[in-house]
């Protein structure tokens, strides 16, 4: 792939929230560069789970590979 897009995800709006979100794409993140991936086609993005994901259902990384 030419970029490789990671985002966090938890439910709820608090600070700890986000938190929690943001150490589960850096923990991928990580995975990928013990794995060899180029760093430099990695990014880290934000990103609000949708409204109906509420739970450990919201729990979640989601990984985009851009060509």
């Amino acid at each position: 792939p030419r970029q490789i897009m990671v985002s966090g995800r938890a439910d709820g709006g608090q600070a700890h929230d986000a938190t929690l979100a943001d150490e589960r794409a850096m923990t991928v993140i990580r995975a990928m560069y013990a794995a060899g991936i180029d760093p430099a086609i990695i990014q880290k993005v934000p990103c609000a789970p949708p409204a109906d994901n509420t739970g450990t259902a919201a729990h979640l990384v989601v990984v985009t590979f851009l060509p």
